[in-house]
């Protein structure tokens, strides 16, 4: 099995509890011992549409926008 990570996964992004820092030291400790991690690619707007319904998509884009977004358009 192949993990797809990035080190952005390991940012804090909302007041959530389930987002602190170092909530992904233990997971990622653990998988790397078994499992192959490879870089995520960046997903075009159907490989979204697969799984998200076009709203949803609208809405990651507007917000994406915004200065403090996490979120980062790739325009080809």
């Amino acid at each position: 099995m192949k993990v797809v990570f990035h080190d952005r996964f390991r940012k804090e992004y909302a007041a959530d509890p389930a987002t602190a820092r170092g909530r992904m030291e233990s997971m990622v400790e653990a998988l790397e011992k078994k499992h192959d991690f490879v870089a995520p690619e960046p997903a075009t707007e159907e490989d979204l549409a697969r799984v998200h319904g076009r709203a949803h998509i609208r809405q990651i884009r507007q917000s994406a926008r915004t200065p403090d977004s996490v979120i980062t358009l790739i325009r080809s």
